[in-house]
């Protein structure tokens, strides 16, 4: 009888052919789940994305180099909203582990307590981040350096969410996670200044035309905003990042702007300024150092094309500059009210080393109208200048040897109306970030707009709605009322 035909031998090559089928089975499921976890995808299927990071609150977490934990301390509940909170909280925390996983270590660590079940661990953590005794609570903490103690922040599970007008509830988590993430990560605060006593725009005022809107999205950045009354200080403060000069209505003085201009020139300092038509600031001598030109003109277009619903000057011209590659990038714009030119100086010799870029310009049917006190405005050749018109400059010091010393920066725009609470929104927000951005050596972070909510905003001119009321009303009306015609004479 040959080998092959023997019972037990063909019995034994079964069972090796089934071990070898099972294991080349777990080799291509181990295989696979292998690849699964170098190369995969997530995907939100919530309603409006309601867990998913966005491109800000990534670039933020990739810069994490010091391990942060996120202790949720909760008890079991029979409390529905509590339970609904409990599973958003869970899943966005989830997001944010999944995003700061880099070489296989995971920077924001997440753990979730049960104080009922797990009271020896709910001590151990106490101690160790000084955690409150709350029945359901979160605290963001970094990982304490050795004989120090670690930096904490508490957030109240019912902050999370935000009231609408409409009487809904929307869930912000992602703002305020962000938030104290980086409050807890950051070794030093930048501090912001803004000028006080030439009649700025309020930083406290919620009215249209205060600063309120601006004042909390640097706060939520980590950003400490701070008043500054020049009249009152020797110098600008040391600590100071950046002096922000918002919409001045008066002058300054001599003393004053000899401060501001040894601040950036000597002290290397940032200096943004955001001026406003007709007001003579006395800062003449500083913007010549820098190799800017600040008009006493009005720009003036009477372009339907270049003004939006709300009479402002739709600007989508840009130069070359991290500031505005954003916009250059997505051909985006930004909207300015009243606003006079600011442009490069080319009538001074400026210190080697200082780079002048004009940022924004005007559409090219615009104006600089020099006789703007006597309206209407006309475009006059003797006296009025053609557009495209300069709106915002940005000079900066750069090192002219190998050793990279620091140089100061003046950034200055034409119009403040845009940082305004009646206009800080859109692209108006992404531009004043960059410029921040900028001034504060965060250029990793540019080209990130700051994640908007359910809400839309539609930029358009005058022609654009004209044409958008056409598409969407007249001619389907146009159609509809042809086939009711069509329908009615095959009737009868």
């Amino acid at each position: 009888m040959k080998k092959s035909e023997d019972f037990r031998y063909a019995k034994w090559m079964r069972r090796c052919e089934s071990l070898l089928h099972v294991l080349l089975g777990l080799t291509l499921l181990f295989g696979l789940n292998y690849l699964a976890m170098q190369e995969y995808y997530r995907w939100d299927i919530s309603k409006y994305n309601k867990y998913s990071l966005s491109g800000e609150t990534r670039a933020y977490v990739s810069q994490i180099r010091k391990p942060v934990h996120i202790i949720v301390v909760n008890s079991l509940s029979e409390d529905e909203k509590q339970t609904d909170m409990f599973e958003d909280i869970s899943l966005l925390l989830r997001e944010y582990e999944v995003a700061s996983r880099e070489n296989g270590k995971t920077m924001i660590q997440v753990e979730f307590i049960d104080i009922n079940k797990q009271n020896k661990r709910f001590n151990e953590v106490k101690k160790k981040f000084n955690i409150s005794d709350a029945a359901f609570s979160i605290t963001v903490a970094s990982e304490p350096d050795v004989g120090k103690v670690a930096k904490t922040r508490e957030i109240i599970p019912a902050n999370l969410y935000r009231k609408n007008v409409n009487g809904t509830e929307s869930f912000s988590g992602e703002g305020i996670f962000t938030e104290a993430i980086l409050d807890v990560t950051s070794e030093k605060q930048d501090v912001v200044y803004f000028t006080q006593g030439q009649g700025e725009m309020n930083l406290n005022a919620p009215v249209q035309s205060g600063l309120s809107s601006l004042k909390q999205f640097l706060e939520k950045r980590n950003i400490r905003v701070m008043p500054l009354n020049l009249s009152k200080e020797v110098a600008v403060p040391e600590d100071a990042n950046i002096v922000i000069i918002a919409g001045a209505n008066g002058g300054f003085s001599a003393a004053d702007m000899q401060k501001l201009r040894t601040y950036v020139s000597k002290n290397h300092g940032k200096l943004m300024a955001f001026l406003k038509p007709g007001v003579k600031y006395g800062l003449d001598p500083l913007w010549e150092d820098w190799g800017i030109l600040v008009r006493d003109y009005l720009v003036c277009d009477d372009d339907p094309a270049s003004i939006n619903a709300q009479g402002n000057m739709v600007v989508g011209g840009f130069g070359q500059h991290p500031i505005t590659n954003t916009f250059l990038l997505n051909n985006w714009s930004v909207t300015f009210g009243p606003s006079r030119p600011v442009q490069i100086d080319r009538g001074i010799i400026l210190d080697q080393g200082i780079k002048v870029t004009q940022l924004l310009f005007s559409s090219p049917t615009s104006w600089a109208e020099k006789n703007y006190l006597i309206p209407p405005y006309r475009y006059d050749s003797d006296a009025d200048y053609n557009g495209p018109v300069s709106l915002a400059v940005a000079s900066q010091k750069f090192s002219t040897t190998n050793i990279p010393i620091p140089g100061g920066q003046v950034i200055v725009f034409g119009n403040a109306d845009f940082i305004s609470n009646a206009e800080f929104e859109g692209g108006n927000v992404i531009l004043f970030y960059n410029a921040l951005n900028v001034c504060l050596d965060r250029e990793r972070m540019l080209s990130i707009p700051p994640k908007q909510g359910n809400s839309y905003l539609l930029v358009a001119t005058q022609d654009q709605l004209k044409h958008i009321f056409l598409m969407m009303f007249i001619l389907p009306g146009i159609l509809a009322a042809v086939g009711l015609m069509v329908y009615l004479k095959r009737k009868h």
